[in-house]
């Protein structure tokens, strides 16, 4: 998780003078920011100038917690002590909105914010004409279509639909990258897609899957200390992306292969919920 403090100078050199001095004081920067949390971790500090201005993009783990607020927090306290500590700062704004909060972003996209995840799957092509009744070329052919239309679309996936229904992180997790293509070795179909900005967190309302994770670390955040606790909080998060992405993954394969049999509206009409 990420928040991207703005700095400003009274000029170009100020700026880049400081940015060096901020990679140099890193460890002193990450004590003040680790001291603000039980959980989270200070990985890294991204640079990106412009002009008089430094945006510093701090890049956190936040345990089993989607951490927003914790980054917020601990990057304040980075930013008091960084204004106490360099006189050459004119002025400073928590967030200078790169780290593009509740929406998509190539950034976001290229870097991650939340958890990246690939799901992959390799199908017989036998079993794809049993069970749908076409060749497994035509999903190729298919995908190679929809490619053609998200790229005219400008859209942020070349999905089908993969939108998380958490409104405040719509467009975020509506964002991603799908591929497809003939398994190189034997007649399979791979599909495979690739997450790039889901926010997840131990206490996600999906009960269904909620006992499926968890085994993959007791406990909740708040109850635990140390680094084991810390790691079975990543474990766990972890794990939930990995059922998401593969949940993706079947509703691509199934939408696609709905599209390609004609049944996409009938399935709608015998089995939507306003039936």
């Amino acid at each position: 998780m990420q928040r991207s403090p703005v700095f400003v100078f009274d000029n170009a050199r100020e700026a880049r003078n400081f940015s060096h001095w901020v990679t140099q004081h890193f460890a002193e920067i990450k004590e003040v920011t680790d001291k603000t949390t039980s959980i989270g971790r200070l990985r890294n500090i991204e640079h990106y100038t412009a002009g008089k201005l430094l945006f510093l993009r701090f890049n956190f783990t936040t345990g089993d917690a989607a951490g927003q607020n914790m980054v917020g927090k601990a990057t304040f306290a980075a930013c008091e002590w960084l204004r106490a500590n360099h006189l050459a700062i004119r002025h400073h704004t928590l967030s200078g909105n790169m780290d593009t909060d509740k929406k998509s972003s190539f950034l976001n996209s290229l870097h991650a914010r939340g958890k990246r995840v690939i799901a992959e799957a390799a199908i017989p092509g036998d079993l794809i004409t049993n069970i749908a009744k076409f060749p497994p070329g035509e999903l190729l052919r298919l995908r190679n279509i929809t490619n053609t239309g998200a790229m005219l679309a400008g859209s942020s996936n070349n999905g089908m639909h993969s939108a998380k229904r958490d409104h405040s992180h719509l467009y975020r997790h509506g964002s991603g990258c799908g591929q497809c293509g003939r398994v190189f070795a034997g007649d399979c179909f791979c599909r495979s897609t690739t997450r790039q900005q889901l926010l997840l967190f131990d206490y996600h309302p999906i009960p269904d899957c909620r006992n499926l994770w968890r085994g993959h670390g007791a406990g909740h955040t708040t109850r635990m200390s140390g680094n084991h606790g810390f790691a079975m909080a990543l474990a766990r998060c972890a794990k939930l992306a990995e059922i998401v992405a593969a949940t993706v993954l079947c509703g691509e394969l199934s939408l696609l292969s709905a599209i390609l049999a004609r049944d996409w509206v009938s399935s709608h009409e015998k089995m939507g919920r306003n039936r």
